[in-house]
């Protein structure tokens, strides 16, 4: 059961596990912050693009880099061709291979909240009072599922990405903010 599918599929075959035979009860409150955080589109399909997630991206795993193609910066082309001016007269070729090179690259803007006066809740949604009051509870949408895959939480990839985004507090984001 190696690789992706293997993976995606026994965390379902747990999850179902989980729905079927769990003893553990969870309080009203929990409930419906679960059902109101799977009916709001937090509960994804793998395959679908994680860059439409509502909450894509939290993590700084997930942020965009900007770096040169491989290839190029190897042998390299990019400063090369920096030289020639192709930056300038080719930009669409050099943003594909050689963005950083030819800083092409945009700032990540910080979240609206950043500038709030009670700042940041967990979501990057803004507070609305001090102890970040209004803010959505954070937990994790499978609660004894997901600290079986706690290790996901700062790999590369599709299954990592599936369990920062149902696992909130075992992948340390609610204790983060």
């Amino acid at each position: 059961m190696a690789g992706t599918k293997g993976i995606m599929l026994f965390f379902s075959i747990a999850l179902a596990a989980f729905h079927l035979t769990s003893s553990e009860t969870l309080t009203d409150e929990k409930e419906l912050t679960l059902q109101s955080m799977m009916s709001s589109g937090l509960q994804m399909d793998p395959a679908k693009d994680w860059k439409n997630h509502p909450l894509f991206p939290l993590y700084p795993i997930d942020f965009p880099v900007c770096k040169d193609a491989e290839r190029e910066k190897k042998y390299g082309l990019c400063k090369d061709w920096e030289s020639k001016g192709y930056c300038k007269t080719m930009k669409t070729m050099m943003k594909k291979f050689c963005p950083l090179t030819c800083g092409m690259c945009k700032a990540l803007a910080a979240p609206a909240c950043y500038n709030s006066p009670f700042g940041c809740c967990w979501d990057n949604s803004i507070a609305f009072g001090p102890n970040k009051e209004g803010c959505p509870p954070c937990l994790d949408l499978y609660p004894i599922t997901c600290p079986q895959f706690k290790n996901y939480c700062s790999r590369q990839g599709q299954n990592a990405r599936f369990i920062r985004y149902h696992c909130f507090n075992t992948c340390g984001r609610c204790a983060a903010h």
